[in-house]
């Protein structure tokens, strides 16, 4: 199908709508085909800058993924010290040494507890 047919599909499918919305009444089939064809042209662009958004955020979201799997990989291991530290000197229980209350504050507030 050529574009004039493909202008031409369209414009009997909408022509109603469009002679409403913007007023291509008066205008000239030729002038109305411009138009279609220049509305084509700008569509194409901006589906390109979306695309080229896209991309940017996507590697914008994986970057910040990567560093937020960093930071909680980080995170649990501090945990996981912190634990150890509230324990130390006391087998499986938390302890009472000021090292153990420390770790147990910090957990804690780590926590949200």
């Amino acid at each position: 199908m050529t574009n004039k047919e493909q202008f031409e599909a369209w414009f009997k499918a909408n022509s109603t709508q469009i002679i409403k919305d913007y007023g291509f009444g008066t205008l000239s089939e030729d002038v109305m085909f411009s138009a279609w064809q220049a509305r084509g042209k700008l569509d194409a662009k901006r589906i390109a800058e979306l695309e080229e958004r896209h991309k940017r955020d996507s590697e914008e979201y994986h970057l910040m993924h990567v560093a937020l799997t960093s930071a909680n990989s980080k995170l649990a291991i501090a945990i996981e010290a912190l634990d150890m530290l509230s324990k130390l000197g006391n087998g499986d229980r938390v302890g009472n040494s000021i090292g153990n209350d420390i770790a147990v504050e910090a957990l804690t507030k780590i926590k949200g507890e």
